[in-house]
């Protein structure tokens, strides 16, 4: 006989954004503050994993310069010494959160970080992984 259980879900969980980018420049400042606007709206405490997987570009600079701008953000910045590959990227990115719930975005915000409250609900209800599929992309 099969059993189902529901897994115990803290009652503030801590929510890791994991974010792997490769020449992203132009992205970041904006990914950091829509993440900061719909995090901060959620009211849960949460932390973003940056991880620069060898930018040609001046990406690395611009998470730095966008990190500094906000000190009281809680966040970890990766740089890989070569493009491995998004999978590398994200896996590194996996490794160094330390969230509860972990939420992997891309950097260009394709998949609109406006979901993550609706996901987040998902997995409170006992749901141990949420996915979500567009059905169209921009471009």
């Amino acid at each position: 006989m099969a059993s189902s259980s529901i897994t115990p879900r803290p009652a503030d969980p801590l929510l890791s954004a994991v974010v792997p980018f490769l020449n992203e420049a132009a992205n970041l400042p904006r990914l950091i503050e829509v993440l900061q606007r719909v995090l901060g709206d959620l009211g849960l405490a949460w932390e973003l994993v940056l991880v620069d997987d060898g930018s040609s570009d001046d990406s690395l600079a611009v998470a730095k310069r966008e990190l500094q701008r906000r000190p009281t953000l809680q966040a970890t910045l990766l740089s890989l010494s070569r493009n491995f590959g998004k999978e590398a990227a994200l896996t590194a990115g996996l490794e160094a959160a330390q969230g509860d719930v972990v939420v992997p975005l891309d950097a260009d915000l394709q998949d609109p970080p406006e979901l993550i409250g609706a996901m987040l609900e998902q997995w409170r209800q006992g749901f141990d992984v949420v996915y979500a599929v567009r059905s169209r992309r921009a471009g």
